[in-house]
């Protein structure tokens, strides 16, 4: 019989060193991705709102043809909202009424962080062209961005056509993935 030099240990588990490491670990990895995933959700927040309006602005053409009547889209740059209307007051500017909003959209609520830049007020004729203002323009632009310099511009062109460019801070136009 060969007598035992030292007594048995339990060898199963880690260490505490080695608990902590893993946890410094993890903890760096979450810290260097949240600054990514939180830059990530301000940009898409802006491009989210230029979509929105890009499709009220489609929504407002097709609804003027089919109803045989103008619609308009109204954004208002000091409250960062804005209405599709059927047939709009007079004059724009004016402030809508019940009767003939048929979309309302509040920025802060939908798309917090989220500001209008420049505004365009956008009326669709009873055939979907545009007819205010003129579309020949190259500042017929509505602008969304965010506190980074991230911005979407949404235009109308001549038939009616809506196009959405994003760009990052620097100037490059961002391709949607």
């Amino acid at each position: 019989m060969i007598p035992r030099l030292r007594p048995l240990r339990n060898e199963k588990g880690f260490t505490l060193t080695e608990a902590m490491v893993v946890v410094s670990i993890i903890g760096l990895m979450v810290g260097l991705s949240y600054s990514g995933y939180s830059s990530w959700i301000r940009r898409e927040r802006v491009r989210s709102a230029a979509y929105e309006l890009a499709a009220t602005l489609k929504q407002a053409r097709f609804q003027a043809i089919e109803k045989h009547t103008s619609h308009t889209v109204e954004p208002d740059n000091s409250t960062g909202t804005y209405y599709l209307l059927i047939d709009p007051p007079p004059y724009f500017g004016e402030t809508p009424d019940d009767n003939n909003t048929v979309k309302f959209v509040n920025l802060s609520e939908s798309h917090p962080g989220v500001e209008l830049s420049e505004v365009q007020a956008v009326s669709f004729g009873v055939k979907g062209t545009p007819r205010y203002p003129s579309v020949a323009e190259e500042n017929n632009k509505t602008i969304f961005k965010n506190e980074k310099g991230f911005n979407c511009s949404v235009q109308v062109m001549r038939m009616g056509e809506v196009d959405v460019v994003c760009q990052d801070p620097s100037g490059v136009e961002v391709v949607d993935e």
